[in-house]
């Protein structure tokens, strides 16, 4: 099995990881190898599906019937599946209830519980694989007509519903999926849990699929499904693999990619990636790539049915005719792998990529293992089929949307000092939330400078802008020069309480005193740290102040990280009194300059 996710990996360089891979494999493989010798035990050997030479001579009469079935390519996968089960029903019919057969009557008294309904069907299917096997191996020519290197019709369509963010259809013979773009705020991304990110979880994920495959898929009726099964959990996230390498970063939306299968008959999770990457540039989504697309390639070989292993997959030997179980020398590999055939066949290898180069791979065996030769014929096959559906991808849409739709929401990023920021965000973001109720828009920080407007339109966004606006023009503060003596006023004296975890209030403490600097201005605060030099002395009362009492502080700007006024009256304190004499002497002469202007203006009004 293979697992793989990467950013446009090349085929030689792809090739050189599994190379090296192997390698250190074979140092694991060799100490294993060395335990056994000393600690091995014999395994238990498991038989999956053995049937007895008997039943199976008896179900080869229905070869016939079903090779003139897979031969007839004119049948479709719902007329296929019908007639095969027509050929099945008789003959469990006959098997079971025709006097014709006494012998197998017999057989069946001798042994009732081995040739239940169940064991002859699996005998049944077990018989199909191999007609269709034997069919591709000798003909090359497969169920549909088609060669092992051609496609099934593949159609492309874009924009199919206008008011959808971004929409496509993909379909590829009777696989058909449609997918769908949806655009949310950067809120709206996926945070997993402080567990999960320990254990490697990415901390943020703006990008999701999630592929959907509905029960009528199939042409099954069973009643609607409550959740996510783990079929489509993980065909979900190989298809997320595949493009999320290709989707920027920088993107300022959370994208939500919506894959529903419409119909099914083999590698849905591929056509998921090619209508997805083909919905992403119908939404404007500039991928990193032109276009991601994705097919499933299959293989059939002439193996030993009485021993399917094969022990030689590292590169060393690899033409060693004295293997005793060798890979089959008559194979062949299928591009654009469909139902039927991954039922039939020995690997479904799905591959994803750009012109460029590989995004993701899952590689599942039916066999013990592949060569490497093998390894690299599928990977050229993959190679060369994704530059056939890339190329008819880009017939259909060769670049992403210039301009995203008129329904998709606007972001708009606003300056805003981090001292603002109360206006918007106190009191649990009473205005923001304020603002969101009245006009859709979504109030949200993007960094200390700046905030985030999620609107659902142009109109809705011109009018929470006016409303900030008239927020902040209410709410304007001073601005002050750095350095500077004030003479402020005392408006009021705060207490704080602090509560040690008893049953009641022990102290009560003096917290600091908020002032303004002009008339009608805004209260600051001043701790009680700031209030006095003088050691013992930190309380507003002890200091004497009172409501109403004017005092000079000196004005240190703003603080860095919250934005709040910085005022302290220590260093008045820490100057010495010739100097201190000189500020009070400097405001007794502003004073007086105040008081005669305001006696000349009174004498002029006269």
């Amino acid at each position: 099995m293979i697992e793989m996710e990467g950013k446009e990996v090349e085929t030689d360089k792809f090739v050189e990881c599994i190379h090296q891979g192997l390698d250190d494999i074979r140092l694991t493989q060799r100490a294993i190898e060395r335990l056994v010798k000393v600690a091995g035990h014999e395994k238990y050997k498991f038989y999956e599906n053995e049937f007895s030479a008997d039943l199976l001579e008896k179900v080869s009469v229905c070869e016939g019937a079903i090779e003139a079935v897979l031969k007839e390519h004119t049948h479709n996968k719902s007329s296929r599946g019908e007639a095969i089960e027509n050929v099945s029903f008789i003959f469990i019919l006959f098997f079971l209830f025709t006097k014709v057969f006494q012998g197998w009557r017999l057989l069946m008294d001798r042994q009732p519980q081995k040739y239940t309904e169940p064991v002859l069907r699996s005998s049944f299917a077990h018989i199909v694989k191999r007609v269709h096997r034997n069919i591709l191996l000798k003909t090359g020519i497969r169920i549909d007509g088609r060669r092992s290197d051609e496609f099934r019709p593949i159609e492309c369509r874009v924009n199919l519903y206008r008011k959808l963010h971004g929409s496509a259809l993909f379909q590829r013979g009777q696989s058909q999926v449609l997918s769908t773009v949806t655009f949310d705020s950067p809120q709206a991304a996926f945070h997993p849990d402080a567990i999960a990110q320990l254990l490697g979880a990415q901390r943020k994920k703006s990008f999701m699929l999630h592929y959907e495959f509905p029960q009528f898929a199939t042409n099954e009726i069973d009643g609607p499904g409550t959740s996510s099964n783990r079929r489509e959990i993980g065909h979900g996230l190989l298809a997320e693999k595949a493009l999320r390498s290709v989707v920027p970063d920088d993107f300022p939306y959370t994208i939500r990619l919506a894959c529903q299968v419409l119909e099914s008959n083999g590698s849905t999770s591929m056509a998921s990636v090619c209508a997805g990457s083909m919905a992403l540039f119908d939404a404007g989504v500039p991928l990193l790539a032109n276009h991601v697309a994705g097919l499933a390639v299959g293989l059939v070989t002439d193996k030993n049915e009485e021993n399917k292993s094969y022990v030689n997959l590292t590169n060393e030997n690899e033409n060693d005719s004295s293997l005793k179980n060798k890979f089959p020398d008559k194979y062949l590999l299928l591009t654009d792998l469909a139902g039927f055939e991954d039922f039939s066949g020995d690997m479904d290898f799905k591959i994803a990529g750009t012109s460029q180069g590989f995004t993701a791979m899952q590689m599942d065996l039916k066999i013990c293992g592949i060569p490497l030769k093998v390894f690299r014929e599928a990977l050229k096959k993959g190679k060369s089929g994704i530059e056939h559906v890339l190329s008819l991808m880009r017939s259909e849409i060769s670049e992403p949307r210039s301009e995203l739709k008129n329904s998709v929401p606007i972001i708009e990023i606003l300056q805003l000092p981090i001292y603002k920021r109360p206006i918007l965000f106190r009191s649990s973001a009473y205005n923001a939330k304020l603002i969101e109720s009245e006009t859709g828009v979504k109030i949200s920080s993007e960094d200390d400078a700046n905030i985030q407007l999620f609107a659902p339109n142009q109109e809705s966004l011109d009018k929470a802008k006016i409303m900030i606006e008239k927020l902040i023009e209410e709410q304007q503060d001073e601005q002050y020069q750095f350095g500077a003596f004030y003479k402020v006023l005392i408006c009021y004296i705060i207490k704080t309480n602090k509560i040690i975890l008893k049953a009641q209030i022990v102290r009560i403490l003096e917290g600091g005193i908020h002032v303004t600097l002009k008339e009608d201005g805004r209260p600051i605060w001043i701790r009680n740290s700031d209030l006095s030099s003088a050691p013992g002395r930190k309380n507003a009362h002890a200091l004497g102040f009172e409501v109403g009492q004017k005092i000079s502080i000196q004005y240190f700007g703003r603080d860095q990280h919250t934005g709040q006024h910085r005022i302290t009256r220590k260093t008045l304190q820490m100057l010495d009194p010739p100097i201190q004499n000189l500020f009070s002497a400097a405001e007794r002469q502003t004073q007086n300059e105040k008081s005669l202007n305001e006696r000349t203006s009174q004498e002029n009004n006269v």
